[in-house]
């Protein structure tokens, strides 16, 4: 399928060789598995003479994008063989010299998918890639991207200026087509080509033909047609209280800055006690202070001894998020307004990405009320600090101390006390609570938490159904129902053709689509409105309906082809010659089918991809399942099919923040304590399939075990920096601790 994007390559010889920049040892760990500091894997200094695997080519997909929106980027490194871990791309803004990393979203043989999100306007900027850090056979290795010769840019909200070495269009473009990644009994990525046999039925290989994928355009990016067996949410949101410490900074013993008759500490400690009355008032949270006088939390001692004592406060409440309030100074008395700082892209990506998340929702609240902005930011540790992993530190004790104990953290600086346009936000304290409440506005509405016992009710919301694409889908629409967790829709002609479809949110409305393919019929249709509470409960709050006096039954395709939608409700396709498109994949813009003999598509089918190595799935309506969790009806449990298509099997995913396992059937473990695929590491799955993941817990004798961040039980000798745990090798129950 033809695409017009211009996909922007730069290409570097093969031959080329290039010098390693050498880390420092890693620190040693003391377990088997990742995702506890110091449950790591050993990882030794790279050797002086080991080989620098190659830089093949850089792909930058757009020579600029317009925020919000994502770049993608694609490294190729080595020749395959390799099996690559902790892959981290650095990029940076080429106007202020902001940097970030970004962890790569897919390894896949020598090519590495990385994805850059661009949020709003501010970023707007020319954007450098610099460097790539990967651990190969236990060394860590990092490429200069520049050093080889290449000025890897792109424009974001802005024109780029420049000459590519060469513009590959969409159809020429190769295919990352590679194993999937999976996870050793170390919980380690490998690389394998075994597929399991388990699955015997639908074996058929699709031969001699070639897969096209999707367009993606503004209605594919919409959640779209979930298929829910039995009519039961699939991720809705699982029952739970979140638990936030808040961290008023600094203390009468470790003051903090001190300008025009204000000490930090005692600011801090306003801001902080605002923003909790403030929170206090909304559903679905906890909240507990590190400290509620000047005293500080450790009784005194050194500032490094008193972070500590801080997140450890954070760990014995089971915190999954912690917050740290100051004040700024900067001597010049020149530097004004706010920025959050939030960890790095190392060891955690997944902390990283919900710490930016939930920072930029506060600090976009405290600009409005007029503070300037300094942005977020991530400080790494400058004196060569790094993670269980090997991968570099965050430099902010209680940014890398948090986010070693599977907590999320940011450290907002709400304004400088030096500067004398930023002192009249922290003059009163009627204007400490205004900051205040901002941080906790800012909090709730990134964690989608409402205030009071709010109930919903049938016709709070206004439900609004638009034809689309010559009337082939609709635009579902409702407004009224702000603080919904989350929302849904139900389409259907009578009670035996409901149909499911997600919302997602824009300001204040949730959207969502569907196609009328997807029923075929004429008549009335009937939209309901579920909102979802953050307990996964969910009630009706608007309904509307539409009538369809015609079926639209014939259409042309991207590449010029006719579609038509034949009696039995699927669609079928014929070339420009009018011959029926048989035993091939095609494209309709939006969905991929493969046509069999006989010319109808192929449905509710799990069957093998043309390189009969990895599995795909065509739903009820034909369509292809890609990077989607979906009910196969032929082997009657819940799949995950990746990026490509391809069925995950023995392998972690990770959705919406969360891990999920497929067992080696390809099967996702629900409501349930198990078995990884190697025999060896356990997991406890959660009703909706999600991993416990992260923190302590129990097992289902009622003793303690801690759970990884990918979901497995820690086995063996763990640590949080102060205790050490001596955890069962063979089940992870906790037999003891000492220090």
């Amino acid at each position: 399928m033809k695409r017009t994007k211009r996909i922007m390559a730069y290409l570097v010889a093969l031959a080329l060789l290039l010098t390693a920049i050498p880390m420092e040892p890693a620190l040693a760990a003391t377990g088997q598995n990742p995702g506890v500091e110091g449950g790591g894997a050993d990882l030794a200094a790279p050797d002086a003479d080991q080989e620098q695997l190659l830089l093949n080519y850089v792909v930058i997909e757009k020579e600029h994008i317009t925020a919000p929106e994502v770049q993608t980027a694609v490294v190729s490194i080595g020749d395959g063989t390799n099996v690559l871990s902790d892959v981290v791309l650095s990029v940076q803004n080429q106007a202020t010299g902001e940097v970030r990393e970004v962890a790569a979203k897919q390894v896949a043989g020598d090519g590495i998918v990385f994805e850059i999100r661009h949020d709003n306007e501010k970023e707007t900027a020319v954007w450098r890639l610099d460097f790539v850090r990967y651990v190969v056979a236990g060394k860590g290795q990092t490429i200069q991207l520049a050093g080889a010769g290449i000025e890897a840019v792109y424009g974001v909200n802005q024109q780029l200026v420049t000459d590519a070495d060469a513009y590959v269009s969409d159809e020429t473009a190769p295919e990352l087509t590679a194993d999937v990644v999976k996870f050793d009994g170390n919980g380690n990525q490998t690389s394998e080509t075994s597929i399991a046999s388990a699955i015997a039925e639908n074996s058929d290989v699709i031969k001699n033909s070639s897969r096209q994928t999707p367009i993606v355009g503004a209605m594919a990016n919409s959640p779209g047609n979930v298929n829910i067996p039995g009519n039961q949410l699939l991720g809705a949101p699982t029952s739970g209280n979140l638990i936030i410490v808040f961290d008023p900074g600094h203390d009468g013993t470790h003051a903090g800055a001190s300008y025009n008759g204000y000490q930090e500490a005692e600011r801090a400690l306003k801001i902080t006690q605002y923003a909790r009355e403030e929170l206090s008032q909304y559903r679905g949270v906890t909240i507990y202070m590190t400290r509620d006088t000047a005293a500080c939390p450790n009784g005194g001692g050194s500032n490094s001894d008193c972070l500590t004592r801080r997140v450890q406060i954070a760990k014995n409440f089971g915190a999954n998020v912690f917050v740290s309030f100051h004040l700024n100074a900067s001597g010049n008395h020149s530097a004004r307004g706010a920025g959050v700082y939030y960890p790095n892209s190392n060891y955690r990506p997944d902390i990283h990405s919900e710490a930016y998340g939930l920072g930029s929702s506060i600090l976009n609240k405290l600009l409005e009320l007029g503070l300037g902005s300094w942005g977020m930011q991530i400080r790494n540790s400058e004196d060569k600090t790094y993670y269980p992993d090997g991968s570099l530190a965050d430099y902010l004790g209680v940014i890398r101390q948090n986010k070693e104990a599977g907590i999320t953290p940011v450290l907002i600086e709400h304004a400088f006390m030096d500067n004398a346009g930023d002192v009249q936000f922290i003059n009163s304290d009627e204007k400490l609570k205004k900051l205040g409440v901002a941080d906790a506005t800012g909090i709730a509405q990134y964690y989608h938490l409402s205030k009071g016992e709010y109930q919903y009710r049938d016709g709070d919301a206004k439900v609004g159904i638009t034809p689309i694409e010559n009337y082939t889908k609709m635009m579902l629409e409702a407004n009224g129902v702000p603080l919904a967790y989350n929302l849904f829709f139900a389409v259907y002609t009578s009670s035996s053709d409901v149909k499911w479809y997600w919302g997602f949110k824009d300001n204040d409305r949730w959207l969502s689509s569907m196609n009328v393919s997807d029923y075929n019929k004429t008549g009335t249709y009937y939209v309901d409105a579920y909102a979802v509470r953050q307990d996964g409960s969910y009630y009706v709050v608007g309904r509307n309906t539409f009538a369809l006096e015609e079926l639209n039954t014939s259409w042309t395709g991207p590449q010029g082809e006719t579609w038509k939608i034949d009696s039995d409700g699927l669609s079928r396709c014929y070339d420009a010659n009018g011959n029926q498109i048989k035993n091939a994949f095609q494209c309709d813009g939006t969905y991929t089918y493969f046509f069999q003999a006989d010319g109808s598509p192929m449905t509710n089918r799990l069957t093998y991809h043309p390189d009969g190595k990895n599995l795909i799935y065509f739903d009820e309506q034909g369509h292809e399942v890609f990077d989607h969790f979906q009910y196969c009806k032929d082997v009657k449990y819940t799949c995950y099919f990746n990026t490509y298509g391809y069925l995950c099997i023995d392998e972690i995913v990770f959705s919406g923040g969360k891990p999920y396992y497929l067992d080696k059937t390809g099967a996702m473990k629900q409501n349930e304590w198990f078995y990884f695929g190697n025999g060896v590491d356990i997991g406890s799955a959660n009703a909706d399939g999600s991993l416990k993941a992260g923190g302590w817990g129990k097992d289902p004798w009622g003793r303690q075990v801690f759970y990884h961040w990918n979901g497995m039980v820690a086995r063996g000798l763990i640590t949080d920096g102060v205790w050490y745990y001596h955890m069962d090798e063979k089940d992870g129950h906790l037999r003891g601790q000492f220090r």
